[in-house]
């Protein structure tokens, strides 16, 4: 991922990033879903 899709995202690893979400205001369905799809298109199939 850039550096900005990584910014999307809080934590510093290089392979685990995360949201947070405080209060369930703080959800937006089509965000994330968005991010999925982001992630989903740049991760590596592992097994």
């Amino acid at each position: 991922m850039s550096k900005s899709e990584m910014a999307l995202f809080e934590g510093k690893g290089k392979m685990i990033r995360h949201q947070k979400f405080y209060s369930l205001n703080d959800i937006d369905d089509i965000e994330i879903i968005k991010l999925l799809e982001l992630v989903s298109k740049k991760t590596i199939n592992c097994h």
